[in-house]
């Protein structure tokens, strides 16, 4: 991790983030928001990730599955 105040969420959302905004299916900007508010809500998607990643970490893995 590039810094000690980024913690695994973080991290995980950024990575979301990258691909999010990577290639022709990123999230669009609507006519009635700001850039602000845009990158609010794709930060927030990023997250969104972050979080469902950080459920999965914790959950059993299937029977057969290495790790």
């Amino acid at each position: 991790m590039a810094n000690e105040d980024m913690d695994l969420r973080d991290w995980f959302a950024g990575r979301a983030l990258q691909g999010l905004l990577s290639g022709p299916s990123a999230p669009k900007k609507s006519r009635s928001e700001s850039p602000e508010q845009y990158a609010i809500r794709v930060a927030e998607e990023a997250y969104l990730f972050a979080d469902a990643m950080l459920r999965a970490r914790d959950e059993p893995k299937p029977e057969g599955e290495g790790g």
